[in-house]
C-alpha cells in the first residue's frame, strides 16, 4: 500500500528544490568572497587583527573582523580602519565583491598604487583610503563608481592624473583629496559633481588662478571648501560668494591676491573663514561684518591695511579672531571689546620675518576686561604704548597672554590681580621699568614666563616660591641685580632658565643641582664669579649651558663629563684657566663648543676626535699651544673651526681635507708654519682666515687657492707674503671680503678687483703696491658691488682721476698714508652723495677742496688731515647734514671760523687744528649749535678774542654720554666711524676707531680773557687743553664739577691767583699741567694745599715755571704711589724734600730743578725703583753724594748740578751700579777726589744704544725731557736728548788726578764736560774711540802734554774747549780740528799752530794717527740748531687724536703713556 504524502510536506519540498540554485549560488558567492579576502590577507604583513579570516571559518564570514554582510549573506561593508595593517591593495579581489557598498581601510600602512580594477566595485557608495602611503596617479576608473557618495583619498602620496579622463560623479557629496602630491590645475570633473557638500584639496600643489567662473557655479550645495596650502593665485572668484550654503571656507597658504570683494557678505551661513598667509591687500570689506554666524575669522599674514572698523562688534558669535601679520594701523576699534564670547584674539605683527606689519598703536584700552571668556590674547609686535592696564588681569580665564615687542610701560603692578589659570605670560621687549611684578608671583599656574629685554630692576628674593609649575623662565637683558635668586632652585619642573644680560653677581649656589629637570641654563653677560659649583655637573638632563661674559675663574672640573646630554657649551669671555678637562671630550652629543676669550692653556688632547657630533669649535683668544691634534680632522660634521689668537704651532696636517663639511676656518694670529696643507683646497670653504701666521707661507700665495670656488671671505693679513698679487684671485667669483693688508705685496690690482664681481670689502693696506692710482686701479669706471676699499700706506702715487666720480657702490674709501698728489677733481664732492666714509689723510693733495657737495650728501666721516689743502672750507659742506666726524687738520686752510658749520647738527668730532684760521669765533643766532659735539680741536691756529663760550654751552650734551667702567676706575668715551654694510640680508658693522676722549683743545692760539665759569658745566669732559694762549685771571673753581676730567692742560698762559683746592675733587684726573703761568700757592698759608695728596688718580703733575712757594706738604711723597711724572721746576719752593716716598712708589720722572730746597736728599727716594729721570739741580741740597742712589737700577738721567754737595764720590760694593745711566750732571758742586771711575765703567752699557736717524718719528723711542747742558759756559735746553745724546758733566767741582783711560770705552758718548776742575796729566789718546762725541770740554784744568792727534778721528766733534790748561805742542790740523777757532785753545801758552797765531818750530811732527771713522754712521750728528733756549709753541702744542704733547720738558715715555692709555681703553671697549 503506497505511503500517503501530506500536501504541506510536498509544498516545502517543491520550495526547497526551487530555491536550491539560489542557495547554491549564494554559498558559492560567499566562498568566493571569503577566498578573495583570505588571498588578500595572505599578501599583507601578518596581523593578529585578521586571525578570524580563515577558509576554515567560511561559514562565519559575516562575523570576520571588519566584515559586514547584507541580508543575503554577501559582503556589503569592509571596515578595517586603523588596524595597523601593512601591504598593498593590488591583491584585493575587486571583482569578487558585487554587493560591496562601503570600503574603509583608512589609517593603516597601505602603499603602492590604487589598481584600476577598483571600477568593478560598482555598488560602492563609501570609499575611504585616507591616511596611508598610497602612491602613483589616481586612476580615472575611480570616477566610474557612479554610486559613490563619499570619497576619501587624503593623506597619501598620490599624484595627479589626467583629470580630463575623469567623469563627473553626480551623487558624490564628500570628496577628500587633501595632503597628497597632486600637482595640476583645478580638476574639471569636480565642477560637474553637483552634489558636493564637502571638498578638500588642501595641502597639495594645485596651481592656477581659478579664473573660470564655472568652477564653482554648479557647486551650490557646498558647505565646506578647503583649498589651503596650494599654489592657487589671483583674486578670489566672485562665484565663490554665490555658494550660499557655505559654512567653512579655507583658502590659507596660497598666493591669492587683490582685495576681498564686498560680495563676501552673501555667505550668510559662513561660520569659519580662513584667508591667512596669502597676498590679500586693502581694507577689510565692510560686508564681512554682516556674517552674523561667523565664529572663526583668520586673516593672518596678508597685506590688509587701514584701521579695523568698529562694525567688528556685529560679529557677535565670533570666538576666534586672528588679524596678525598684516599692516593694520591705528588704535584698537573700541567695539571689539563687545565681542563677549571671544576666546582667541591674535593681533601680533612682525617687521622682519613676514611681508606684513601690524602697527596697532596707542594704549591698550581698559575695556579689554569685557572679554571675559578670553583664553588666548596675543598683541605682540605692534606699536602699543602707555602703561599696561590693570584690567588685563581681570581676564581670569586667560591661559596665554603675549604683549611682547611693543613700547609698553610699567603700570602700578599693585593694582593687578593674580591670574590663577594663566600658563604663558610674555612681556618681553618693552619699556617696562619697575621691580618684579608681585601679581606674577601669585599666578600659580604659570609654566612659561618671559620678561626679557626690558628694564626690570632690583633683587629677586622670594619671587618664585609659588610658581612651582614653571618650566620656562626668561629674564635676560634687564637690570636685575644681586646674587643668584635663591628660590629659583626650588622650581623642580624648570626646563629652561635664562638670566643673561643682567647685573647678577656673586657665585652660583651649589643648590643649583636641585633643578634636576633643567635642559637649558643661560647665565651669560652678568658678573657671576668664582669657580663653577661642583654640583652644577649633576644637572644630567642639561643640553645647553651658556656662561659667556662673566667673571668665572679657575679650572673647569673633570666632572663636566657627567653632562652627557650636553649639546651646547658656551664658556666664552671669562677667566677660566688651565688645560681643558679630559672628560669634556666624552660629551658625545656636543654640537657647539665655545671657549673663546679665556686663559685656557696647554695642548688640545687627541681625544677631541671623540666629539663626533661637533659642528662648531671656537677656541679663539686663549693660550692653547702646540700642534693641532690629528683627531681634530676626524670631526666629520665640523662646520665652523675658529682658533684665532692662540699659540698653536707646527704645520697644519693635510688631513684637514677630511673635514668635508667645513665652511669657516679661522687660524688667525697663531704660529703655524709651512708646508701649507694642499688638501685645504678640497674643502668647500666659505670663510678662510689665515692672517698673522708669518711662517705659514713661503712668502708666496699657496698654489691651489683658486680651487676654493665657494669662498666669500679670504683673510691673509700680515702673512709675510711678497710679490705680485696672483691673477687667479680674480677667479674666486663668490669672494665678498678680501683682506691682504700688511704684507709686502706689489703689482697691479685693478684687473683682479674688477674680476671679483661680488666683492664688497677690499683691504690691501700697508703693502708696497707702488702703483699709479689712475693706471693701476681706476682704469675702469666702477665696480658693481664694492662697498669698502682700504688702500692705506700702499705707496700709491698720482692724482685722483675723474673716473673716481663714477663709483656708485662704495660706502668706505680710505686712501690715507700714501703719496697721492695734485688737486682733487671738481666732481669729488659728488662722491659724497654715495660714500659714507672718506679718508684722504697724510697725502700730498693740494689746491682747494671742491665745492660740489650737494644736498644729497650722505657723508658721515671726512678726513683730509695732513695734506696741503688751502683756501677756504667749502660752504657746500653744510649740505652734509649726516656728517659726524670732520677732520681738516694740518693743512693750509685760511679764513675765519666758518659760521655754516653750526648747521651740522650730527657733528660729533670737529678737528681744524694746525691751519691758518684766524679771527674771533663769534656766536650764531641758532638756539642749539653743535648739539652732539663731543670733540673739538682748533689748536695751533691764529684765533683771537675770548674763548668761544657757545661751544661750552652746547657741549652740555656730553652729560648724556654713557660712561663705561672697567672696574679699575678708568673711564673713556670711544668714538667710532662705523658704516653698516648689508650683505645678503646680514648687516656688517665696519668700524674705524678715531677718538677715545671727549675733548676740547683750543691750545696754541691767541685767545685772551678769563676762562669762563660755564666750562665747569661740561661734567663729562675727559680732556681740556687751553695751553699756549694769553688767558688771564684765576683758574675757575667750578672746574671741580667736571667729574670725569682725565687731563687738564692750562700751561703757558698768564693765569694768576692760587691753584683752586677744588681741583682735588677731580677723582679721575690723571694729567694736570699748570706750568708756565703766574700761579701762586694758597693765599692763606703760602703753601700747596694738603688736599692735593687726595688726588690719587694723578699720573702726571706739572706745576713748573710758576711762582709757587712754601714748603711741600709732608704727604707729598705719598703722591708718588700713583704719580709717574712730577715737575716742580722753576718755582720758589723751599724747605726740605718730604721723606714719605714709600715702597709703592711708581715715579719715573721727578724734576725739582731751580727751587730753594735745602737739607739732604731723602733716603726714602730709594724706594722709587722705577725712577728714570731725577733732576734736583739748582737748589741748596747739601751733604755728600747719597750712596743709596746706587739702588735705582732704572735711572737714566741724574742731574744734581748747582747744589751744595761735597766730598768724594766713593764706590759701592754693587757690581753693577747705575746699569742704565745715560746722562749724569754733577756740575757746580764741591765734589773732591778722583773722578768717579765707577760711573764710567758701568756706562759702557751705552754701547748697546741704537743710534737713531733723523726722521719723522719724533716720539718713537727717545725722551724729550727738559735737562740743561752747559756748553762754553752757556746753559742750553736740549730737546733731542737722552736716548740720542749720552752726557757726562762733572764740571765746576774740585776733582783731581788724571782722566782715566777707561773713559775712552764710552764710544757712544755725545757730550763730555770735565771743565773747571783740577785735573792733571795728559789727555788720554783713547778718547779717539768715542766715535759719537760731539762736544768735548776739558777747559780750566791743569792738563799737560800734547793734544793727541788720534782725536782727529772724532768726525762728529763740533764743539771743543781745551782752554785754560798747560797743553803744549802743535795743534792737530786734520778732520774736525780744522774747523775750530782760537777760543778752543786759549790759555795754553805752549800750544802752537793754526788757528793760534803762534807758529810752531820747524821740527818734524810725529805722524798723526787717525783711525778710520765709521762712515756708515754719518747722519746723526748733533745739529746745534736743535739746541735752543726756552720753549717753542709751534713745535710742542696741540692735542691730537693719537697722543698729547704738552710742552718741551715732557719725556717720550709720558707721550707713550698717553698712547698706551688710549690703546688700553680702546681694547677694553672694542
Amino acid at each position: 500500500m503506497a505511503q500517503y504524502i501530506k500536501p504541506h510536506h510536498l509544498f516545502h519540498s517543491v520550495l526547497f528544490l526551487s530555491l536550491l540554485p539560489s542557495i547554491l549560488t549564494t554559498l558559492a558567492e560567499t566562498r568566493r568572497e571569503g577566498e578573495a579576502l583570505v588571498k588578500w590577507k595572505n599578501s599583507l604583513a601578518p596581523s593578529s587583527f585578521l586571525d578570524t579570516w580563515s577558509l576554515t571559518n567560511l561559514d562565519d564570514l559575516c562575523n570576520w573582523t571588519g566584515i559586514t554582510c547584507n541580508s543575503a549573506g554577501s559582503v556589503s561593508e569592509i571596515n578595517l580602519k586603523q588596524k595597523q595593517l601593512s601591504g598593498t591593495i593590488s591583491e584585493f579581489g575587486f571583482t569578487s565583491f558585487p554587493n560591496l557598498n562601503n570600503l574603509n581601510i583608512a589609517r593603516n600602512n597601505f602603499y603602492g598604487p590604487i589598481p584600476p580594477a577598483i571600477k568593478n566595485l560598482t555598488q560602492l557608495q563609501y570609499l575611504d583610503l585616507s591616511f596611508n602611503h598610497l602612491n602613483g596617479s589616481i586612476p580615472y576608473q575611480v570616477s566610474h563608481l557612479q554610486k559613490l557618495q563619499i570619497l576619501h583619498l587624503s593623506h597619501n602620496e598620490l599624484q595627479a592624473p589626467n583629470w580630463s579622463n575623469f567623469s563627473s560623479m553626480p551623487f558624490l557629496r564628500i570628496l577628500g583629496l587633501g595632503s597628497n602630491n597632486l600637482e595640476s590645475e583645478f580638476p574639471e570633473f569636480i565642477s560637474n559633481s553637483h552634489g558636493l557638500t564637502f571638498l578638500d584639496l588642501s595641502f597639495n600643489k594645485f596651481t592656477g588662478d581659478l579664473v573660470h567662473e564655472s568652477i564653482f557655479t554648479d557647486l551650490r550645495n557646498l558647505e565646506n571648501l578647503h583649498l589651503a596650502k596650494n599654489y592657487f593665485e589671483g583674486p578670489i572668484l566672485p562665484s565663490i560668494f554665490k555658494l550660499s550654503n557655505l559654512k567653512i571656507l579655507e583658502l590659507s597658504g596660497n598666493k591669492f591676491s587683490g582685495s576681498i570683494s564686498n560680495y563676501i557678505g552673501l555667505l550668510s551661513e559662513l561660520e569659519t573663514l580662513y584667508l591667512d598667509f596669502n597676498f590679500f591687500e586693502g581694507p577689510i570689506p565692510p560686508n564681512i561684518f554682516n556674517l552674523s554666524k561667523l565664529k572663526i575669522l583668520e586673516l593672518t599674514g596678508n597685506n590688509f591695511s587701514g584701521p579695523v572698523s568698529n562694525d567688528i562688534s556685529l560679529l557677535s558669535e565670533l570666538e576666534n579672531l586672528n588679524l596678525a601679520l598684516n599692516s593694520f594701523d591705528g588704535p584698537f576699534p573700541s567695539n571689539m571689546f563687545n565681542l563677549t564670547i571671544l576666546r582667541h584674539l591674535n593681533l601680533y605683527g612682525n617687521k622682519n620675518l613676514f611681508k606684513g606689519n601690524n602697527f596697532f598703536s596707542g594704549p591698550i584700552p581698559p575695556a579689554i576686561e569685557n572679554l571675559t571668556q578670553l583664553q588666548y590674547l596675543d598683541l605682540s609686535m605692534n606699536s602699543l604704548n602707555g602703561p599696561i592696564p590693570f584690567q588685563v588681569s581681570h581676564l581670569q580665564s586667560l591661559l596665554i597672554l603675549n604683549l611682547s615687542q611693543n613700547a609698553l610701560q610699567a603700570p602700578n603692578w599693585s593694582h593687578f590681580s593674580p591670574m590663577p589659570f594663566l600658563r604663558i605670560l610674555d612681556l618681553s621687549f618693552n619699556n617696562l621699568v619697575s621691580k618684579f611684578p608681585e601679581f606674577i608671583s601669585n599666578s600659580h599656574s604659570l609654566t612659561h614666563l618671559n620678561l626679557s629685554n626690558n628694564k626690570f630692576t632690583g633683587h629677586l628674593v622670594h619671587k618664585f616660591t609659588n610658581l612651582q609649575n614653571l618650566e620656562t623662565l626668561y629674564l635676560q637683558i634687564n637690570s636685575f641685580e644681586g646674587p643668584f635668586p635663591p628660590d629659583i632652585v626650588q622650581l623642580s619642573k624648570l626646563k629652561r632658565l635664562s638670566l643673561s644680560g643682567n647685573k647678577f653677581s656673586g657665585s652660583i649656589p651649589n643648590d643649583v643641582r636641585l633643578l634636576f629637570g633643567l635642559e637649558s641654563l643661560n647665565l651669560g653677560n652678568n658678573s657671576f664669579e668664582g669657580p663653577l659649583p661642583p654640583d652644577i655637573f649633576k644637572l644630567s638632563k642639561l643640553k645647553r649651558l651658556v656662561l659667556w661674559s662673566n667673571k668665572f675663574s679657575g679650572s673647569v672640573s673633570n666632572d663636566i663629563g657627567l653632562l652627557s646630554e650636553l649639546e651646547t657649551l658656551d664658556l666664552n669671555s671669562n677667566f677660566f684657566e688651565g688645560p681643558l678637562p679630559p672628560n669634556v671630550f666624552k660629551l658625545s652629543k656636543l654640537r657647539f663648543l665655545y671657549l673663546w676669550g679665556n686663559k685656557f692653556s696647554g695642548s688640545i688632547s687627541n681625544d677631541i676626535g671623540l666629539l663626533s657630533e661637533l659642528e662648531t669649535l671656537n677656541l679663539n683668544s686663549n693660550f692653547f699651544e702646540g700642534p693641532l691634534p690629528p683627531n681634530v680632522f676626524k670631526l666629520s660634521k665640523l662646520r665652523f673651526l675658529y682658533l684665532w689668537g692662540n699659540k698653536f704651532s707646527g704645520s697644519v696636517s693635510n688631513d684637514i681635507g677630511l673635514l668635508s663639511n667645513l665652511e669657516h676656518l679661522d687660524l688667525d694670529s697663531n704660529f703655524f708654519e709651512g708646508p701649507f696643507p694642499s688638501n685645504i683646497f678640497k674643502l668647500r670653504l666659505k670663510i678662510l682666515n689665515l692672517s698673522n701666521n708669518r711662517n705659514l707661507f713661503q712668502r708666496s700665495f699657496p698654489i691651489g687657492l683658486e680651487l676654493l670656488s665657494n669662498l666669500s671671505y679670504l683673510g691673509l693679513h700680515s702673512s709675510n707674503l711678497s710679490g705680485n698679487i696672483p691673477s687667479y684671485i680674480g677667479n674666486l667669483k663668490l669672494l665678498e671680503f678680501l683682506d691682504l693688508g700688511s704684507n709686502q705685496l706689489t703689482g697691479p690690482l685693478s684687473k683682479i678687483v674688477y674680476n671679483l664681481t661680488n666683492l664688497i670689502l677690499l683691504d690691501v693696506s700697508y703693502n708696497s703696491l707702488h702703483g699709479n692710482i689712475q693706471s693701476d686701479l681706476w682704469q675702469y669706471n666702477d665696480h658693481p658691488t664694492l662697498e669698502y676699499m682700504s688702500l692705506i700706506s700702499t705707496i700709491l702715487t698720482g692724482e685722483l682721476p675723474t673716473t673716481i666720480c663714477n663709483v656708485t657702490s662704495l660706502s668706505v674709501l680710505d686712501l690715507s698714508n700714501n703719496e697721492l698728489s695734485g688737486a682733487l677733481p671738481n666732481c669729488f664732492g659728488n662722491l659724497a652723495d654715495r660714500l659714507l666714509f672718506i679718508n684722504l689723510a697724510n697725502n700730498q693733495f693740494r689746491g682747494t677742496i671742491p665745492t660740489t657737495f650737494s644736498r644729497s650728501c650722505q657723508l658721515k666721516y671726512l678726513n683730509m688731515d695732513n695734506n696741503e689743502f688751502e683756501g677756504l672750507l667749502p660752504p657746500s659742506l653744510e649740505n652734509c647734514k649726516h656728517l659726524r666726524i670732520l677732520d681738516i687738520g694740518n693743512n693750509k686752510i685760511g679764513g675765519t671760523f666758518p659760521s655754516w658749520l653750526y648747521v651740522l647738527g650730527e657733528l660729533e668730532v670737529l678737528l681744524l687744528r694746525s691751519n691758518k684760521l684766524y679771527g674771533t669765533i663769534s656766536g650764531r643766532s641758532i638756539e642749539d649749535p653743535f648739539p652732539k659735539l663731543r670733540i673739538v680741536d682748533l689748536s695751533n691756529n691764529q684765533f683771537t678774542g675770548h674763548l668761544p663760550i657757545q661751544y661750552f654751552k652746547n657741549m652740555k650734551s656730553t652729560d648724556n654720554l654713557y660712561r663705561f667702567q672697567d672696574g679699575k676706575g678708568v673711564f673713556c668715551f670711544r668714538y667710532e666711524a662705523s658704516v653698516s654694510l648689508t650683505v645678503k640680508g646680514t648687516e656688517y658693522e665696519v668700524k674705524k676707531i678715531l677718538h677715545i676722549y671727549t675733548t676740547i683743545d683750543l691750545s696754541c692760539n691767541k685767545f685772551q680773557g678769563e676762562i669762563p665759569d660755564v666750562i665747569g658745566e661740561l661734567r663729562w669732559l675727559a680732556l681740556l687743553n687751553l695751553s699756549h694762549n694769553s688767558l688771564t685771571g684765576p683758574i675757575p673753581s667750578l672746574l671741580r664739577n667736571m667729574k670725569e676730567l682725565q687731563s687738564l692742560d692750562l700751561s703757558s698762559n698768564q693765569l694768576t691767583g692760587a691753584i683752586p683746592p677744588q681741583l682735588t675733587a677731580l677723582t679721575y684726573l690723571e694729567v694736570l699741567n699748570l706750568s708756565g703761568n703766574h700761579l701762586i700757592s694758597t693765599i692763606l698759608t703760602g703753601e700747596l694745599p694738603t688736599t692735593i695728596c687726595n688726588v690719587t688718580s694723578l699720573s702726571v703733575l706739572d706745576l713748573s715755571n710758576n711762582a709757587l712757594s712754601g714748603a711741600l706738604p709732608n704727604c707729598f711723597g705719598n703722591l708718588a704711589d700713583g704719580l709717574l711724572y712730577i715737575n716742580l721746576a722753576h718755582n720758589q719752593f723751599r724747605g726740605t724734600i718730604p721723606t714719605t716716598f714709600s715702597r709703592s712708589c711708581q715715579l719715573t720722572y721727578l724734576n725739582m730743578d731751580d727751587n730753594e730746597f735745602e737739607g739732604l736728599m731723602p733716603p726714602s727716594l730709594a724706594n722709587c725703583k722705577h725712577l728714570k729721570i731725577f733732576d734736583i739741580g739748582n737748589n741748596k741740597i747739601g751733604g755728600t753724594f747719597p750712596s743709596w742712589l746706587y739702588v735705582l737700577g732704572e735711572l737714566e738721567v741724574l742731574v744734581l748740578k748747582s747744589n751744595k754737595l761735597y766730598g768724594t764720590i766713593s764706590g759701592r760694593s754693587s757690581e753693577d751700579p747705575f746699569p742704565k745711566l745715560r746722562i749724569v750732571d754733577l756740575s757746580n758742586n764741591q765734589f773732591t777726589g778722583h773722578l768717579p771711575i765707577q760711573y764710567f765703567k758701568n756706562m759702557k752699557s751705552t754701547d748697546n744704544l741704537y743710534r737713531f736717524q733723523n726722521d719723522t718719528r719724533v716720539f718713537s723711542f727717545h725722551y724729550e725731557a727738559a735737562v740743561s747742558l752747559t756748553v762754553k759756559g752757556t746753559e742750553y735746553e736740549v730737546k733731542k736728548i737722552l736716548h740720542i745724546y749720552t752726557t757726562i758733566d762733572l764740571s765746576c767741582n774740585k776733582f783731581q788726578g788724571e782722566i782715566p783711560d777707561v773713559i775712552g770705552e764710552l764710544r757712544w758718548l755725545a757730550l763730555l764736560n770735565l771743565s773747571h776742575n783740577s785735573l792733571t796729566g795728559p789727555i788720554p789718546s783713547l778718547l779717539r774711540n768715542m766715535k759719537e762725541l760731539q762736544s768735548l770740554d776739558l777747559s780750566s784744568n791743569q792738563l799737560t802734554g800734547a793734544i793727541p792727534p788720534q782725536l782727529t778721528a772724532l768726525t762728529y766733534l763740533e764743539v771743543l774747549n781745551l782752554s785754560g790748561n798747560h797743553l803744549s805742542g802743535e795743534i792737530p790740523q786734520k778732520g774736525q780740528f780744522s774747523t775750530f777757532n782760537n777760543d778752543s785753545y786759549l790759555g795754553n801758552s805752549a800750544l802752537c799752530g793754526s788757528p793760534l797765531t803762534k807758529k810752531c818750530a820747524n821740527t818734524a811732527s810725529p805722524p798723526q794717527e787717525v783711525g778710520n771713522g765709521d762712515e756708515d754712521d754719518a747722519g746723526d750728528e748733533l745739529t746745534w740748531e736743535a739746541i735752543v733756549m726756552g720753549y717753542g709753541c709751534g713745535l710742542i702744542c696741540g692735542l691730537s687724536s693719537a697722543y698729547i704733547v704738552l710742552k718741551l720738558g715732557k719725556p717720550w715715555w709720558f707721550v707713550r703713556y698717553v698712547e698706551v692709555l688710549q690703546l688700553k681703553l680702546m681694547k677694553r671697549y672694542a
